[in-house]
């Protein structure tokens, strides 16, 4: 069993990190005092550790350049269960510029990491980095990929996994989001070994028809649920027994066959309303074809019209691993589902007996079997491409860009950023054979 660090940065990844909290100490049966209410198996030391008579906390950091986001969730429902070192803030925030994010305060940057190395050196067998920040603000992208750059380089032996919420397609909180998101696109592709793609527009998409049947609709708290089901699950290996294992390695190892093509989208089901949790008649084959249809994925692509590179299905609860196979055939038959022409086989399964635990606040219902997809796909190079779209039409007319110029930062770096991420398009073209020679040069601008 490894141990795993919980990173959040900014008001995104903070407030996903308490829906996460929340999550893990009902699957581990850990009160909001930190205390074990049930007998323990050990799996609980993933995520927790050990403070001393009895007292178990998240092996979390939250990180915010501002103070509110953090003083809410050390008021809140679970203060008693954090220890006060694990909330890094400052009195200014980064004013949704990833330059200023970037060129945050050195005290805090240095607290940030004192933090981070003591939570590295107290574990014997740290094996694993979560991280948890939105792109399109200021410090989740400019700060937040300043420390992952850092632990990349300190700690370069921990598998990093990053689940970034990226601006969608018609929806997005800041103006300089295509900006702040190219820049830090360029980052993160090359010191994160897995980058799962989220987007609000997309997790929307799936939480409004669930909660209408309860005329409800979906709020943040309800989005964030839904990433904390995909992380839960990804996890659930290292923490619970099962008879087909996947470990935080094993992610890296089996869906990113060159170091750039590490970009993931990701899909749960099954996802239904709390009214619906005493007729579960769910099927390993019905909730697998849910995870490969489209309007289940969670971030704004068409993965049938691309082709997947490698697929992990993580499946929870009352499965069997023929039952499994069998289902993921059937689904490829449904589907039409298509690997590059290199891939022989292109997925691994892990099966994991302990079902998906909710609590008083969960949004949605538990189900007696469940299942999270990450895939590699082609696909994914779509969203960059709208992104990229999105920062020529800002940077032909260098709009807002003094923002960024005033705290440091160069024209050259706008245009290396954007070249790059053009190069990172191509990289998944030529997977394809596709090779693009006509790309438009940047440098012209």
């Amino acid at each position: 069993m490894k141990d795993v660090l919980l990173l959040h940065v900014g008001q995104c990844g903070i407030q996903q990190g308490a829906k996460l909290i929340e999550t893990l100490t009902i699957e581990h049966n850990i009160s909001e005092t930190g205390k074990l209410q049930k007998g323990s198996d050990g799996s609980h030391f993933s995520f927790f550790q050990e403070q001393g008579q009895g007292r178990y906390v998240p092996r979390a950091i939250f990180i915010d350049l501002e103070s509110l986001v953090c003083d809410r969730l050390r008021g809140g429902r679970f203060k008693d269960l954090f220890s006060q070192n694990q909330f890094i803030s400052g009195v200014e925030d980064a004013a949704n510029v990833f330059a200023r994010g970037r060129n945050g305060s050195k005290k805090l940057f240095t607290k940030a990491m004192n933090s981070i190395r003591k939570v590295v050196e107290t574990s014997n067998t740290i094996g694993g980095l979560l991280s948890f920040q939105a792109s399109s603000g200021g410090t989740g992208s400019g700060f937040g990929s300043l420390i992952l750059e850092e632990i990349a380089d300190r700690f370069n032996t921990l598998t990093r996994i990053a689940y970034t919420t990226h601006p969608s397609r018609f929806m997005s909180t800041s103006v300089l989001a295509p900006y702040n998101t190219i820049f830090n696109l360029n980052t993160m592709t090359n010191i994160c070994d897995i980058n799962i793609s989220l987007d609000n527009q997309s997790l929307y998409r799936i939480a409004q028809p669930v909660l209408e049947f309860s005329n409800g609709s979906p709020s943040f708290d309800t989005l964030n649920e839904l990433v904390c089901r995909v992380c839960s699950d990804m996890t659930a290996s290292l923490r619970f027994d099962g008879e087909l294992h996947i470990g935080l390695q094993d992610y890296k190892t089996n869906l990113v066959p060159y170091p750039r093509i590490n970009h993931m989208m990701v899909s749960h089901a099954p996802i239904t309303n709390m009214s619906e949790r005493h007729f579960d008649s769910t099927t390993t084959e019905s909730i697998t074809l849910d995870s490969f249809d489209p309007k289940y994925l969670m971030c704004d692509c068409e993965p049938l019209t691309g082709r997947y590179i490698a697929i992990t299905l993580n499946y929870r609860g009352d499965v069997k691993p023929d039952a499994a196979h069998k289902a993921v055939l059937k689904a490829k038959e449904i589907y039409g589902i298509k690997f590059v022409q290199w891939m022989p086989t292109g997925t691994k399964i892990s099966v994991n007996h302990e079902k998906i635990k909710t609590g008083f606040q969960s949004f949605f219902a538990e189900s007696n079997k469940a299942i999270t997809t990450c895939a590699n796909n082609t696909d994914i190079s779509s969203k960059f491409e709208r992104i990229s779209t999105q920062f020529d039409m800002l940077y032909k007319n260098r709009a807002f860009c003094h923002w960024f110029l005033d705290e440091g930062m160069l024209e050259e770096d706008f245009l290396i950023a954007r070249e790059q991420i053009a190069a990172l398009q191509n990289d998944y073209k030529d997977i394809l054979g596709m090779t693009t020679e006509d790309d438009e040069d940047f440098t012209t601008f």
